[in-house]
């Protein structure tokens, strides 16, 4: 129970060495919330920041006796009163051969740690976190993003709560790979300790990056100077996009570009330390505006998406692979499916072998099509344009863009093992796009329409690219396995 800290990570890994559970309490969380956690969990000891959290914890431990008489022991411990040595102190009775056997005694599906979650909804639920999931998210995570996350070049200094699964995994794949993790623990001193610290790649919540850019606007006053920050950030934004088309940006744009760089972007890239060339975001959408700002000025955003229960994320956009206003391909190692409200973009199939398909729309809208094969392969048509060989699985060819019929028919046929319907849609292999527009047509026919879940927007956005990638991939992995 502390702040983000070098002894938080260290007792981390010491805890997960012998073969303990990890059970991390926020230092915001009230005496009824650790309460309830000492219970859930049946803790037995607790390790806090500083003694006033320490009579926090002891106050909630003698609630839960007083509720639970047969309920064990807690011990509490504190990081300012010598916690680190009291248990190092203990620890030399153990010797190294009894810690090695407790070590070899884990299996992949051993309990790592328990998270809880907000509690927003009632009592903080514990979300099961195993060996497995924190060894795989980390083992194959540098080795997803190498440039990035396994260079010696890489720098990261956390200070969001470890107590939350977002930085929890960063933390995971900053220790499995080969470069340097700093912690602060107030973020009154963060960017100060940014640039001291000079990350190469910087955790970020939408919020924060919201607030960065309301501040430079904020700060930029009024007259010329506000005039100059938001002429810079339409030009950012503009050269983002332009970076997106075939032809890239204009020399007219290239050279105004130059010119806000000197004149703004140099300075709130400033802010975020002298190394720093991306940022990882999650927590909440991004806006894709936002993300073409940052991405302009010379910081590209990484969105992806997560849950408590995957320990960090599912999909997230790579360094040489980001599409702005994305969640990215799944990450590697794993796999995604929908639930059963039909939620998150995806593909899966039902115990029965039923197929089914979900779509997000904008603004938070979500359209599910469902037990219909044209309009599956009708989802997927929408956002095949958009893909390449390399994030469907087929040999690469001389642009590496995706645009045959053939080619899609055989992904569609051969990887997902979905027959086309003889009345689908015959037109010439190389107009795909009069293809597509002749595919849609069919989920306007009666049985093949698209429905929209409760409190979705009325306008159809079909072309979201994260959830066409996710469910390539997921359609990619269930066959593998069948």
């Amino acid at each position: 129970m502390a702040h983000t800290s070098y002894e938080w990570t260290l007792l981390d890994m010491a805890v997960a060495r012998a073969g303990l559970v990890s059970v991390p309490i926020y230092e915001t969380d009230s005496a009824s919330q650790v309460q309830w956690i000492l219970q859930d969990a049946d803790v037995r000891l607790v390790i806090t920041e500083s003694a006033a959290l320490a009579e926090l914890v002891r106050g909630a431990a003698a609630a839960r006796a007083a509720a639970h008489p047969n309920a064990a022991e807690v011990r509490v411990l504190s990081l300012d009163r010598d916690a680190l040595t009291t248990i190092s102190a203990e620890g030399r009775t153990v010797s190294r051969a009894d810690l090695d056997e407790r070590s070899d005694a884990l299996n992949a599906d051993d309990l790592y740690s328990i998270i809880y979650t907000s509690g927003t909804t009632g009592n903080p639920k514990g979300v099961e976190i195993t060996h497995r999931m924190a060894a795989g998210l980390a083992w194959n995570g540098v080795r997803w993003i190498p440039d990035l996350l396994f260079s010696p070049d890489t720098r990261l200094l956390l200070f969001l709560p470890l107590a939350h699964s977002y930085a929890r995994c960063l933390e995971l794949l900053s220790i499995a790979g080969n470069g340097v993790l700093g912690h602060t623990p107030d973020v009154a001193t963060l960017l100060p300790d940014l640039k001291s610290f000079g990350p190469s790649y910087v955790l970020a919540v939408p919020r924060v990056l919201e607030k960065i850019y309301n501040a430079a606007d904020a700060k930029a006053g009024g007259g010329f100077k506000l005039k100059t920050f938001r002429w810079a950030a339409k030009v950012a934004i503009e050269y983002s996009r332009a970076l997106d088309m075939p032809a890239g940006p204009s020399r007219r744009l290239a050279a105004a570009h130059a010119m806000a760089d000197r004149l703004v972007y140099r300075t709130i890239r400033d802010l975020l330390g002298p190394n720093a060339r991306y940022a990882i975001s999650g927590g909440g959408p991004l806006g894709e505006r936002l993300g073409h700002f940052y991405r302009g000025l010379g910081l590209a955003i990484l969105e992806g998406y997560g849950l408590t229960e995957t320990l960090g994320p599912i999909s997230v956009n790579l360094d040489w692979r980001n599409k702005v206003g994305t969640v990215g391909p799944p990450v590697c190692g794993g796999r995604a499916r929908v639930s059963a409200d039909g939620s998150i973009g995806a593909l899966w199939r039902d115990d029965d072998g039923g197929v089914r398909a979900v779509v997000l729309g904008s603004k938070g809208a979500a359209y599910t099509i469902a037990d219909d094969v044209r309009g599956l392969l009708a989802l997927f048509a929408i956002g095949y344009r958009d893909l390449t060989s390399w994030e469907l699985g087929l040999p690469p060819n001389d642009d590496d863009a995706v645009e045959s019929v053939s080619d899609f028919r055989t992904w569609v046929e051969h990887d997902l093992g979905i027959t086309v319907p003889p009345e689908w849609p015959a037109v010439g292999d190389d107009d795909f796009s009069a293809w597509i527009d002749a595919a849609l047509s069919l989920l306007g026919t009666p049985g093949y329409t698209v429905t929209a879940l409760p409190a979705a927007a009325a306008a159809l956005t079909l072309t979201i690219w994260a959830a066409v990638c996710l469910a390539a991939y997921a359609a990619a992995l269930i066959r593998r396995d069948a």
